[in-house]
This record gives C-alpha cells, sequence and structure tokens, in this order.
C-alpha cells in the first residue's frame, strides 16, 4: 500500500449458482483507474467463496480514483469450464461516497451474452447498502516467545504466526510490537512478550509460526512459545531450528492450566479432561512435489524466485509452501527448459488431494515460468496435473488431477559410428533428445547415461555405445543433437547412429561434424549405411536422411 493508496469497502452479493473461479474487480473514477483487483480474500480474512445466495464483504486498498464512473468485474472460469456466475449486485464505499451496481445477470460463456467480464455504471436511484457480513468476536492474546539461549539462536527475519482453534482460526499475522516495545526481536536467549487484539478462535488446539525468510539470518532456533487468552494459558514446546528448509512448523499444546473460578463448580466426570487433551494431534505428512519445466521456458530463474504451491484437499488445505524453502532434489537444474525438479515438504494432511494452486508473488523481476506438469506424490497417493501454462508475475493458476497413466520407461541403446576426421578426445559434451508419436525425452548427457568402455576416449572410425532407461516416445521420428556451446570440448565426426529400442532398430545416417553451436535434427534413415570403407565426400550423402543444422546463438 502506498501513501496515495485509500481503502475501499466492497460488498457482492451472488444469486441463485456461485463459481470458484478467481473474482476480478477494476474501478473507474473521473481521476484514475485502480489495478485488477483479485478478490480473494474477504475482510475477516478467510478466503473468498463466492456460493449461491451468499454476501461477501471485501476490504481492498488501491488507488483514489476520484468519484467511481463505473466497474468492470468478471471471472477467470473460460470456455470449456462449469462456471456460472449469477451477480445480483456490487457496492462499494469509499470516504463518505456510496456506490450502489446492480447486475441481476449470469457471467458465463454459455449462458445470457456469454460475457464473463461486464462494465456496470452506479445506480442513479440511492439505495440502502446491504448489511455488512457479520464481525467476529474478538479475544485479546498475550503471546510469549522464547529464544533458545544457545549461539546464533536469534534471527533479523520477521516472525509470522497463526492460531487454530475449536471454533476458527485466525488470519497470519507478524509478531512485530511487544508490550515493552523492544527494539530487538527475537535474540539469542531472550524473551518477548506482544499482545494481540484478534478473531476469538475458541480453545485453542494448535499454532502456526515461522520465518519470512528476510533478514540477513534466516534461521531461528526457537525454544517455546506461551500463549495467555481470558483465563487459559497455553503451552507449546518447540525446541526446533527454523531456516529455509522449514521455515514453518505447527505445535500443539501442552495441557492447558486455567486459573481458578471464582465460583464453585460441580465436579463433572467429563472435565476430568481438558478440550486441549481430547483434541488429537495435528497429522502430517511428506509431500514430494515434481515439477516438469516447459520446453517454451526462455527466462534464467534462480533459486530465491518466489513461486509456490498450495495443495487443496478434502479435509483441508495447506498454506503457501514456498518452493525455495523446500528440501530440493537437484538445484542445478531448477527451473531449467525441459528439466524437471523435486521438491519436498512435510505439512498438514488435506486428506484426499482435490486441486493445487502454482503461483508467484509479486516481485521486482519479470520472471515468467512455463510450468509443464506436475506430479504430486504422498504415502500411496500418486496424484498429475497437466499444466501447460505460464506463471508470470503476481499470478496463480488453478490445476485439477488429470487422468494420464503413467509414462512407462523402456531401454535406449544408442551406436555412435564415428568418421574419419574424427579428433581424439572425451565425450562429455553431447546431448540427445529422442521424438517419438508419444512424445519426447529430455535433453540427455550421454557421458551421464551407461557407456561401453567407460574410460576410453573417442577416436576416428569408431564405435561409442551408451545405454539408458527413460519414457517410451514409441516409434521413433527423429532426433535431436548438439553441444553446450559454454563448454569446451572436442567436435565430433559422425558417421550415423542406431537407436535401438524394444526390437525396433533406428538408423540416422550423419555424415557431417558437429561443432559447439550446432543443433542437429535427424530423420531416421531407410537403409543401414556400410561404415566399414571409409567415407567419401558429399556424394554419398543419402538424400532420403533429411537433416536440419541450426545454429543455437540464431534462435
Amino acid at each position: 500500500m502506498t501513501s496515495e493508496d485509500i481503502n475501499y469497502n466492497v460488498i457482492i452479493e451472488t444469486g441463485e449458482s456461485g463459481i470458484d473461479a478467481n473474482v476480478i474487480l477494476c474501478i473507474f473514477g473521473d481521476e484514475n483507474t485502480t489495478t485488477n483487483l483479485a478478490l480473494r480474500t474477504t475482510k475477516d480474512g478467510s478466503d473468498a467463496k463466492f456460493d449461491a445466495n451468499s454476501i461477501l464483504e471485501f476490504d481492498l486498498k488501491a488507488i483514489d480514483v476520484g468519484k467511481i464512473k463505473k466497474i468492470n468485474i468478471g471471472h477467470d472460469g473460460g470456455e470449456g469450464t462449469d462456471q456460472h456466475w449469477f451477480l445480483k449486485s456490487i457496492q462499494i464505499e469509499k470516504k463518505d461516497e456510496h456506490y450502489t451496481f446492480t447486475a441481476n445477470r449470469w457471467l458465463s460463456t454459455d449462458k445470457d451474452d456469454k460475457k464473463t467480464f461486464i462494465d456496470l455504471l452506479a445506480d442513479e436511484k440511492k439505495t440502502p447498502p446491504l448489511s455488512p457480513v457479520p464481525k467476529k468476536d474478538q479475544a485479546t492474546y498475550t503471546i510469549t516467545v522464547v529464544t533458545s539461549s544457545e549461539e546464533d539462536a536469534g534471527t533479523k527475519s520477521g516472525v509470522l504466526m497463526t492460531i487454530f482453534g475449536d471454533k476458527d482460526s485466525t488470519k497470519q499475522f507478524q509478531l512485530t510490537n511487544t508490550k515493552q516495545d523492544d527494539k530487538a526481536l527475537f535474540e539469542s536467549g531472550k524473551t518477548n512478550e506482544f499482545e494481540m487484539e484478534l478473531d476469538d478462535v475458541g480453545s485453542i488446539n494448535k499454532i502456526n509460526i515461522g520465518l519470512d525468510g528476510t533478514g540477513v539470518h534466516p534461521t531461528w532456533h526457537l525454544k517455546s512459545v506461551q500463549i495467555q487468552k481470558g483465563s487459559e494459558n497455553y503451552n507449546f514446546s518447540a525446541k526446533k531450528i527454523l531456516n529455509e528448509s522449514t521455515p514453518f512448523i505447527d505445535l500443539t499444546p501442552t495441557p492447558a492450566r486455567k486459573t481458578p473460578s471464582p465460583e464453585p463448580v460441580k465436579p463433572e466426570k467429563a472435565r476430568s479432561h481438558t478440550s486441549e487433551q481430547k483434541i488429537p494431534p495435528i497429522k502430517e505428512t511428506a509431500y514430494k512435489i515434481l515439477i516438469c519445466t516447459s520446453s517454451e521456458q526462455k527466462d534464467i530463474i534462480n533459486e530465491d524466485a518466489n513461486f509456490y504451491i498450495t495443495i487443496y484437499g478434502q479435509k483441508d488445505q495447506t498454506k503457501k509452501l514456498y518452493l525455495k524453502h523446500a528440501i530440493i532434489s537437484d538445484k542445478k537444474n531448477l527451473f531449467k527448459k525441459d528439466d524437471k525438479t523435486e521438491f519436498e515438504f512435510k505439512t498438514i494432511d488435506v486428506g484426499k488431494i482435490s486441486k493445487i494452486a502454482l503461483g508467484q508473488d509479486d516481485s521486482e523481476n519479470e520472471l515468467v515460468w512455463h510450468v509443464d506438469n506436475v506430479t504430486i506424490k504422498r504415502t500411496n497417493e500418486t496424484i498429475t496435473f497437466n499444466a501447460e501454462q505460464t506463471i508470470g508475475r503476481n499470478s496463480e493458476i488453478e490445476l485439477l488431477p488429470s487422468a494420464i497413466p503413467k509414462k512407462t520407461e523402456i531401454t535406449y541403446k544408442i551406436l555412435i559410428r564415428t568418421g574419419t576426421s574424427q579428433e581424439e578426445g572425451n565425450d562429455s559434451n553431447l546431448y540427445l533428445i529422442i521424438y517419438g508419436k508419444n512424445g519426447q525425452t529430455k535433453k540427455i548427457l550421454l557421458n551421464e547415461t551407461t557407456k561401453t568402455n567407460k574410460d576410453s576416449s573417442v577416436k576416428k572410425n569408431d564405435k561409442v555405445e551408451y545405454e539408458f532407461k527413460i519414457n517410451d516416445v514409441g516409434k521413433i521420428a527423429k532426433i535431436v543433437l548438439s553441444q553446450n556451446p559454454n563448454e569446451q570440448t572436442l567436435s565430433w565426426d559422425i558417421d550415423n547412429i542406431t537407436i535401438k529400442r524394444n526390437n525396433e532398430t533406428t538408423t540416422f545416417n550423419v555424415e557431417r561434424k558437429i561443432e559447439k553451436d550446432d543443433e542437429v535434427e535427424l530423420t531416421p534413415s531407410p537403409i543401414l549405411k556400410k561404415t566399414e570403407t571409409p567415407r567419401k565426400a558429399s556424394k554419398t550423402v543419402d538424400t532420403t536422411s533429411k537433416l536440419v543444422a541450426k545454429t543455437k546463438g540464431k534462435h
């Protein structure tokens, strides 16, 4: 929020049919226009659900547009989706001005004029505002945080917390101002006390606490947390180190100690156990998330990018899980074209997974990530999500499970025959991609596969054999050979290549050198060329074999 931003109180009334797509609002005035405002979180901090016959209230912050002239509102549930929203009305209050916009129409690709976004002018007739969404009961929480006394236990990062109870949960909040106005927070061996006015969650059964990753030392050794709410005291023993790989943890309380009631209470058998004792511990599970980056990826993305995933299930949903905080299988290939990376998180068990959201928080860089697909593994469940979408700055996509069988893997045997001009050297820089009727392989560095005579160098008139196991692309249609232009290596002089998969043998006549800037595309040759005799000039080239050479720097 900038110094020029103001508050807009927005109330949206849905009619006979709701929607679960993203709803977006833009406000036009006589002085300015807001950006597109995504209506995702209501005024009370809960997720916006535009259910049938619902009224939702939002507290938005945006630039002052002056006198409001019109609004544009709609949703991103496009063609082919079951998203039919009947919008009744919108009311907007800014400063002392009140505006009503009557819609009473469908926003759907199948109904009325098949529009999902519409412009609305304010009603001329003054109408009383809708009743705002009732405010939740508030409670005062005194939160005491103890940092371990071990060396380097403190942190300069911001500390965030969410409180969960048997009636409700708070929105995530930051622990900033202590009761004593401490200037130094979360230092080694220190105790900090905070007093917060928050939604009344009832009896507390869990908290989530962690770091926002800012500061020069995003590591924190948390000893314990105590929360006093009314007459109830809750103790949370942590003794955990929070860092970039585990930035947040869930903590459950030890049995609460209540202050004595001023009036005698008759003993009841049911009260021999506190409510906290009856609540089962929060169940956590490990999620292994394999994300494949598309072949269309162009931007170079570093590991600190603010990409996240949220997992939704039948029982619950996770918070935003930032990929940079996960246990990452291979940071070398992170977000790279035609590559995949596994991210591992341990967090709340959401039950059977129903959907996921992938997004990127607002950042200074205009990064775009092309995501091909996502696979999530947990316990005995494996779910695939086809994406084939891009995630830009400050954007989010939702994905539903895809009914696609797991790709089968088979063994490929590659035989490369070198020519008479082959210089002697190592084979550390030759890449191969195989294309077939069922798809393509990733870019394979042949030197990292199983090789016959692994330690021997490449020579002229030589045979070099490789073997690897990868997804079955079906009948082979073409291959692409290339080298990394940033690496110094020998030039390959290749006569032909033979690939064996199952009972199929495919031969490609090459008859050329491959330099470090080349990318060579080959289609199969119908006849296996004899290589026992030295290759002659270009007169012997098999014209039935298609060959296309490209220079990487030109595309």
